[in-house]
């Protein structure tokens, strides 16, 4: 048996494929900033895995692919807490450029909050590491990220949410790594397909930008990967 690497770049190709073709999706900027974001998840991918690049390079990599999020206008206001009220994250908050001479609302376009930056980047670059140190016995990588991507849809679609476009999403992703499982276990004389670098750390990404998309479903995420 022997295994092909770029299970990872398929999935990625598979949820643009899909994406773009759902017509009942709006592509607004942090949409923008996810394609974006999972560009730079293939690029650097394929290239670690033909390469096998130096883990410092994972990190640089890493922290653009935060920085594109949190520039297309992804943050976090609050985190819910779960025995009453809110940690607010929105106290301070900066511009980088004035938006406002362009017609733009600075609340929303060029406005960053420290904190919520902050929680953004921690919590990225934190699910992303997760699921790619999962990635080393067949299936469980991918299929702790279809738990997680099934539980998303589930809360997406109820009415404590009520996020269509992020239930969308969900289905794309969990019918994709569905489809990939399928190939991830070894076959009598023939071959097996991994995720790789690219498979791994873009499963973490979509699991941490949903999470933060679907109404800062944080808790959700880091109790589905926890267990």
């Amino acid at each position: 048996n022997y295994a092909f690497r770029f299970g990872g770049a398929v999935l990625i190709l598979t949820f643009w494929l899909l994406f773009f073709l759902d017509k009942n999706l709006v592509i607004d900027r942090a949409w923008w900033g996810v394609i974006l974001g999972s560009l730079i998840v293939l690029t650097y991918g394929l290239w670690d895995d033909i390469k096998d690049l130096k883990p410092g390079w994972q990190l640089v990599f890493q922290l653009l692919i935060v920085l594109i999020i949190i520039g297309a206008g992804v943050r976090i206001d609050y985190i819910t807490n779960p025995f009453g009220g809110a940690l607010r994250l929105d106290q301070i908050q900066f511009s980088i450029f004035n938006f406002s001479r362009f017609g733009l609302d600075p609340a929303v376009a060029g406005q960053f909050s420290i904190f919520s930056s902050l929680f953004i980047l921690i919590w990225l670059i934190v699910i992303m590491n997760a699921v790619n140190w999962l990635d080393g016995i067949d299936g469980l990588a991918s299929g702790v990220s279809l738990v997680g991507f099934v539980v998303i849809f589930f809360l997406s679609v109820s009415g404590f949410v009520n996020q269509p476009p992020i239930a969308i999403v969900s289905a794309i992703l969990a019918g994709a790594v569905l489809g990939f499982l399928i190939y991830n276990f070894p076959r009598r004389g023939g071959a097996k397909i991994i995720l790789g670098t690219s498979g791994s750390i873009f499963l973490g990404f979509m699991i941490g930008s949903l999470s933060i998309l679907s109404g800062s479903k944080i808790a959700t995420a880091f109790l589905v990967l926890s267990l």
